[in-house]
């Protein structure tokens, strides 16, 4: 039987709303990675910083805490950290479950640096800002935008997803 993404983070937030230091991370790394909800690095940060003030989490969470800073502006790490603070009071909103895109199987083949920068998903070539049609087998085309190339992953837009995604080279 093929894992239901949305009960699991359905259950996953429940623990995580009651503190459950394990479920604080799951809700973490499913906010950064997209699965079951759309990718949100604040909303990420924040269940982070609640594991990181746990005693299971606090090596770490404060370890992962400092790689997601290394992304996020001081702004943004602001607004997650008055996020996390309202998840301390019990103010949250259930995440938007994503409808499941398995089958889709992303996959950053390779990259290409130069004057213009190319990244090679799913063995199609996209240059920044570019669109294409990929398919899915059964579950027919699904558009992927490319947003940025870095040196070792490309952020895209996925249609059907509420926030941009990271691919990385593995």
């Amino acid at each position: 039987m093929a894992a239901n993404t949305s009960e699991g983070i359905r259950w996953t937030l429940q623990a995580a709303t009651n503190f459950y230091p394990d479920a604080l991370h799951d809700m973490s790394r499913a906010y950064q990675k997209g699965l079951g909800v759309g990718t949100n690095l604040l909303q990420a940060y924040a269940w982070e910083q609640l594991y990181a003030e746990t005693s299971p989490g606090s090596i770490v969470g404060k370890f992962e805490l400092n790689q997601m800073a290394l992304t996020l502006d001081t702004t943004a790490i602001r607004a997650a950290q008055e996020l996390a603070a309202k998840f301390k009071q019990g103010i949250w909103q259930s995440p938007p479950i994503q409808r499941s895109l398995e089958g889709t199987n992303l996959k950053l083949n390779g990259l290409v640096g130069g004057s213009t920068p190319l990244a090679i998903i799913n063995g199609k070539t996209f240059a920044e800002g570019e669109s294409q049609t990929l398919t899915r087998g059964q579950q027919g085309p699904i558009t992927v935008k490319c947003l940025k190339i870095d040196t070792n992953s490309v952020l895209i837009s996925v249609e059907g997803e509420d926030a941009p995604r990271r691919l990385s080279m593995k």
